[in-house]
């Protein structure tokens, strides 16, 4: 994948307890749970020093919680096609996303949030549920998609999710991918930095034209949603 820093995860801590309980836990110190509150005092303390704060919300721009995908997407990805001809793009029409995140919409752990401008979409942000393997409960940004290149509408919707995260306990907000354009307010603004591996942005073609032309960062908008790195 030539665009993005793949084998990277940009994260804000959303719950400073119950990160600050479960590092504590993994690195086996006695009373993780009674030390987890002046651990995450400290933890708030260093990152007033070095964290950036999410740009606002533009105005006029609500930004909704959603528990379901609508006709509305229909809309929005006509224009997200018409907008981007020469961008490789998976379909995210409403039945291709129900499709898609059938299983984390039965189970509860799809959260989608909405940037709208007079009930009209304008982004659109999908978060999940993400148990790491430490067992930290987690969420993780998987696609952000926005039809508006006037204003950047992703840090509302990151603040929204980061907000639910933290009411429910759960310790981290990531992104799996870093240096994307389009991430760049939620790079800024997340402190800390993970190294995993990457398998998941091979790509393969057989033309040669077209091998040429995936070679261009230009040509490519990547999120978990492409492959099967967000079916569950």
């Amino acid at each position: 994948m030539p665009l993005g820093d793949w084998g990277r995860a940009a994260y804000l801590v959303t719950n400073r307890r119950a990160f600050a309980r479960e590092v504590l836990s993994m690195k086996g110190v006695p009373a993780a749970g009674a030390l987890a509150l002046p651990a995450a005092a400290a933890l708030a303390v260093k990152e007033g020093v070095r964290t950036r704060s999410l740009p606002a919300t533009p105005a006029g721009v609500d930004v909704v919680e959603r528990r379901g995908f609508d006709d509305r997407f229909d809309a929005f990805w006509e224009e997200l096609r018409d907008r981007d001809p020469d961008t490789l793009l998976a379909v995210r029409d409403r039945a291709t996303l129900e499709w898609h995140y059938r299983l984390l919409l039965r189970s509860g752990r799809l959260w989608v949030y909405t940037a709208e401008r007079a009930g009209k979409i304008r982004a659109f942000c999908v978060v999940t549920v993400y148990d790491r393997p430490s067992g930290m409960r987690s969420m993780k940004i998987v696609d952000y998609q926005t039809v508006d290149t006037a204003v950047d509408l992703l840090p509302g919707l990151v603040r929204a999710a980061a907000a639910r995260s933290a009411r429910e306990g759960f310790g981290l907000l990531e992104h799996n991918g870093c240096d994307l354009p389009k991430f760049a307010a939620f790079d800024r603004a997340a402190p800390y930095r993970i190294t995993k591996a990457a398998w998941s942005f091979y790509y393969l073609t057989s033309d040669p034209q077209l091998e040429a032309e995936l070679a261009t960062p230009d040509v490519w908008d990547p999120s978990e949603y492409d492959g099967d790195a967000s079916f569950m």
